[in-house]
């Protein structure tokens, strides 16, 4: 049976090939078509935007690789709904709003998202001790 849990880990799968998606469009508007079609065997510069995506798409895999764990858990223990399904919205909210302020450059705003999302998940990892 599909949980809501999993429907947002789901969604957030989603939000994660979106995420590299903008960092591949940033790399093609930065380093030019030619260059993104090729072996890239030679690294290139492709500016701020490219830098901000290319970070922002690895934090948002490397959640994915601690939120997934958590929710396929809770999944397997039948323990989710209620709070679970709470600090699973709380996480994708965040994690939904972390990747366009990273790529706006706002750092406070941004970081106190990131411990959102983080800490989240660790009530979800918490949920499964208890």
């Amino acid at each position: 049976m599909l949980t809501s849990e999993l429907s947002i880990l789901a969604v957030y799968a989603l939000v994660v090939a979106l995420a590299w998606g903008v960092q591949s469009l940033a790399a093609m508007a930065g380093g030019g078509l030619g260059w993104m079609v090729s072996a890239r065997d030679e690294t290139r510069d492709c500016g701020r935007l490219h830098g901000r995506a290319r970070r922002a798409a690895d934090n948002s895999l490397a959640a994915l690789a601690y939120f997934a764990p958590a929710v396929l858990a809770l999944q397997l223990m039948d323990r989710g709904g209620g709070e679970t399904l709470l600090a699973a919205q709380m996480f994708l909210a965040a994690r939904v709003l972390y990747l366009p302020l990273y790529l706006a450059g706002v750092p406070w705003l941004r970081s106190l998202v990131w411990l959102v999302g983080f800490l989240a998940c660790i009530f979800l990892y918490l949920a499964i001790l208890l």
